[in-house]
């Protein structure tokens, strides 16, 4: 194979930037940076999302079966940085943002567009990141005339 033209075919797959609001099953919480997350079935309402399996989110995962995604804006690169590790959630705040407790206790964060609660379908633990399968229970619209944020607007990339 061709290791440069993988590398930069994989890289044109436009990706977004997503914080991962996650809960241990001793009860505490994080947020973590995400980038691989696609919608895959519309009944039921079915995303997948490649997550490292070394990372804070995907112990979590495997330990209570549910996650939150909250979808970052396009003008809000500048909050990307701080969460290239977790950040455990702490005084109703994950590092800069404010923190709410969703239904299925996952940290949610209202100054983002938009919350995506998730229970676990299946994970598939083939590489060095497990594709995780999840259903949408909840769903939070925080700010309906933002645009998401991608790797190409943040100046970063995270493939290949």
């Amino acid at each position: 194979m061709d290791i440069a033209a993988k590398k930069h075919a994989l890289r044109l797959v436009p990706y977004g930037l997503y914080l991962a609001g996650s809960r241990h099953a001793d009860g505490h919480t994080a947020v973590s940076l995400v980038s691989w997350f696609t919608q895959s079935s519309f009944d039921p309402p079915l995303v997948v999302l490649g997550m490292h399996r070394e990372g804070e989110a995907f112990k979590a995962v495997k330990e209570t079966g549910v996650l939150a995604v909250s979808l970052l804006g396009a003008t809000q690169k500048d909050l990307v940085k701080p969460f290239f590790k977790h950040v455990l959630v702490a005084d109703g705040k994950a590092g800069p943002l404010d923190v709410r407790v969703g239904a299925n206790g996952c940290p949610l964060l209202p100054q983002l567009p938009a919350s995506l609660e998730l229970k676990v379908h299946q994970v598939l633990e083939l590489g060095d990141h497990a594709t995780v399968v999840l259903e949408v229970t909840e769903a939070h619209l925080w700010d309906k005339d933002a645009a998401a944020l991608d790797h190409k607007t943040a100046g970063l990339h995270y493939a290949g």
